[in-house]
């Protein structure tokens, strides 16, 4: 069996081959997503191969041809900066070639995409050949759904994001049309909550995230720092000096995201003050709207420090550090029905116990293993911060560490990649309709 996922996730070297400057890739999560997607169907035994277009943009690389070289899993990659152990995710990938010119790109993509998979099936036959496509990644994801029905075989559609949750986008207008399009003419999706594969008349299976793989760990206890990969312990004392942050003796209770007070910042910085917790610090990396006035609130209350924009390497490493994670997202917003947090997951990956809100898009199977406020306010959190800050380290080890199990065993990449692999089954049988829906 022939496994093809479409998206835009590349190995790390390929968009400095392209800009004009070496720049953050953007996307990062959806990056990250679709690599682990692949790396599922690896680690489960499957033939995948990533098919895959650059996400550049016109002004990264102008009237460029972008045709990287095709990659095998075992080729050995350096990093932009040619550090010592960068190297291939494992995965095979083939790249979508385009001209890096407004809609002439899109043309290409889905003539690319669409020829490629024809190809596939032609030489391993219809049954044998199953395709998995980000629909964020439009136009190839079109092209290869396309040539899966046309070819009679099994397709699915990723949906992680609706076209009316994306910026400039309406469900309405030309883009959300192809998007229903490309819906419609799918074997069945993958959607990341419940709600997502309600919203549409297909068979669906929900797969909320994925999780890291093994090995990108739960902290050694209680030497802490001597986990993460080589290098994070230096990075941690690094910041530690800078800001003056002693992880040992103090609780550091920890957000990285979006500095937006949508989603619950403000809310956050208000319980923590409002808890007065003694020998404490809340540490906020990010960027957003809400910045200058935590710059503001942060120079007033020197136990609040607002990093800003950091590496994820340093965020990560720190996450296993902190006393406790917050993600201070309230419910308030439809799309909060329709989008799983995956903040959650990667907090849950550290080790270290977190708190966050119940969202209706997160299944209840992980309530037992966050804490959470008794209502949606500050007051309400403020309470909480203060009582776990009471609780004994050994629970909140236990709690972290529990929590870290579940989604490594549970949402591994290998775990989600076979109930993918089932859902195509089922499909394949005839054993999944819309009114049966595989969970």
């Amino acid at each position: 069996m022939k496994y093809v996922h479409v998206s835009a996730a590349v190995p790390e070297d390929i968009p400095a081959l392209y800009m004009k400057e070496r720049r953050v890739l953007p996307g990062q999560q959806a990056q990250k997503y679709n690599r682990l997607f692949g790396t599922g169907f690896k680690q489960a035994g499957f033939d995948v191969v990533m098919l895959s277009q650059v996400p550049l943009g016109f002004k990264d690389a102008p009237f460029r041809i972008v045709a990287p070289d095709d990659r095998k899993g075992d080729r050995k990659i350096a990093a932009p900066d040619d550090r010592e152990g960068a190297g291939t995710d494992g995965l095979s990938y083939s790249f979508v070639r385009f001209a890096n010119i407004p809609l002439i790109k899109n043309v290409c993509a889905y003539l690319y995409s669409r020829r490629f998979v024809k190809r596939l099936i032609k030489e391993h036959g219809p049954a044998n050949v199953r395709v998995t496509c980000d629909l964020l990644s439009l136009s190839a994801a079109m092209g290869a759904i396309d040539a899966a029905a046309s070819g009679g075989a099994l397709s699915l559609g990723v949906i992680t994001d609706l076209p009316e949750h994306l910026s400039g986008r309406t469900s309405s207008g030309f883009y959300g049309k192809l998007f229903l399009r490309c819906v419609r003419k799918t074997s069945g999706i993958i959607a990341v909550t419940e709600a997502v594969g309600r919203r549409f008349d297909r068979p669906f299976v929900v797969i909320e995230g994925i999780s890291a793989p093994e090995g990108e760990g739960i902290p050694a206890q209680p030497a802490k720092l001597a986990s993460g990969p080589e290098g994070a312990a230096e990075l941690v004392r690094d910041f530690s000096a800078e800001h003056g942050v002693d992880f040992s003796r103090e609780k550091v209770f920890f957000y990285a995201g979006g500095i937006e007070e949508a989603y619950g910042v403000k809310l956050m910085v208000d319980a923590y003050i409002k808890a007065n917790i003694p020998d404490s610090r809340l540490l906020l990396f990010g960027g957003g709207a809400f910045g200058a006035e935590l710059s503001r609130i942060a120079a007033a209350y020197p136990r609040i420090i607002f990093a800003g924009m950091k590496s994820n390497r340093l965020v990560t490493a720190l996450e296993k550090e902190a006393f406790l994670l917050i993600n201070p997202r309230t419910s308030a917003g439809e799309f909060t029905e329709f989008s799983f947090p995956s903040k959650n997951m990667e907090y849950m990956c550290s080790g270290t116990p977190m708190a966050g809100f119940m969202l209706p898009g997160i299944p209840a199977e992980y309530w037992e293993h966050m804490f959470v406020p008794a209502e949606e306010t500050a007051d309400a959190m403020g309470a909480l911060l203060a009582k776990v800050a009471e609780m004994p380290a050994d629970e909140l080890a236990r709690k972290g560490a529990a929590a870290a199990e579940f989604v490594r065993r549970e949402k591994g990449p290998a775990a989600q990649a076979s109930r993918v692999v089932s859902f195509f089954d089922g499909l394949a049988e005839g054993g999944i309709s819309d009114e049966n829906q595989f969970r």
